[in-house]
């Protein structure tokens, strides 16, 4: 399965095709490379500053509030992979995110945050 972000986005750049973060059954998968989604969370992740950097390991990490809790994703210096994205909320602990959550979020985000 590719997320619609990427479906409707053109390649722009040299190199690689891009990788989906979600597979066909709508879950995260960390093999993935330039998604659209995943760039979408972590451009708001800067853009509002919710970013923590580990200049040791050039890691970031950044939780994301929403109405549930916080989705939090994980990187490594600006490259194209996400290396994990979950949620956390008081309900329900820690869950991965799968693709239909995972544009609700977004959703949220864009509208809150915008």
């Amino acid at each position: 399965m590719v997320c619609k972000y990427c479906k409707e986005r053109k390649k722009n750049w040299q190199g690689s095709d891009a990788i989906c973060g979600f597979n066909d059954m709508g879950d995260f998968v960390k093999q993935n490379w330039n998604c659209a989604l995943m760039n979408r969370f972590r451009d708001i992740a800067e853009e509002n500053e919710f970013i923590i950097y580990n200049k040791n390991t050039e890691n970031r990490i950044a939780p994301l509030p929403h109405e549930d809790g916080f989705i939090v994703i994980c990187w490594y210096k600006d490259r194209g992979t996400t290396d994990l994205i979950f949620n956390v909320n008081s309900g329900n602990g820690v869950e991965y995110v799968a693709l239909e959550k995972a544009y609700i979020i977004l959703e949220q985000l864009e509208n809150e945050l915008k």
